[in-house]
């Protein structure tokens, strides 16, 4: 049984991230924040933003150790600092990457709507801390993918999960005919 609950882990693993996989599988647009804003990010939700500057506050999350394994930041159009045009989200490199990004005037990543469940945690505190920012401000979240996701750990993990749950299978099997017998 506990070969079928790896294989099932392993399977949901895979699937989970095959989505980001699949929609960096084509190179990213590249467009300003404002085109963005404007035009939407067409079939391609992989893009190269140009043309904006992060906000000074921003909010994050800290694993055990004082490790940084998120932050969210305002996206503002450069030079524009009256209203925010999007949300960036920073996941890699710890926090002095993450730090050293917002420096940037650019952000590699996938566009998302703003999903429901941001403004109940993070979001909260980061429209908290930007005043006179509204929570209908901000159009989009932009999840920073600086480098197309490896294949290797996701067919790994598709591969466990098919070899535990068939390996599971044939125990189970196995131990049905032998108390039938």
């Amino acid at each position: 049984m506990l070969l079928l609950l790896f294989g099932g882990i392993s399977l949901g693993i895979s699937i989970q991230n095959s989505g980001t996989r699949k929609a960096t599988s084509q190179p990213p647009t590249p467009m300003t924040l404002q085109e963005l804003v404007e035009k939407g990010p067409g079939e391609n939700l992989y893009v190269d933003l140009s043309g904006l500057q992060f906000g000074e506050n921003y909010v994050y999350n800290e694993a055990t150790g004082k490790v940084w394994t998120d932050a969210w930041a305002f996206l503002f159009a450069k030079g524009d600092m009256s209203k925010p045009l999007a949300i960036g989200q920073l996941s890699e490199g710890g926090k002095k990457q993450m730090m050293k990004s917002m420096e940037k005037s650019t952000l590699r990543g996938l566009v998302s709507k703003k999903p429901k469940e941001f403004k109940a945690t993070a979001g909260k505190k980061l429209y908290k801390s930007q005043p006179g920012v509204e929570s209908g401000d901000a159009f989009y979240i932009i999840k920073e993918v600086n480098k197309s996701p490896s294949n290797s750990g996701i067919n790994s993990a598709l591969f466990t999960g098919i070899f535990l749950m068939v390996l599971g299978g044939a125990f189970i099997a196995l131990a049905v005919i032998r108390k039938s017998t």
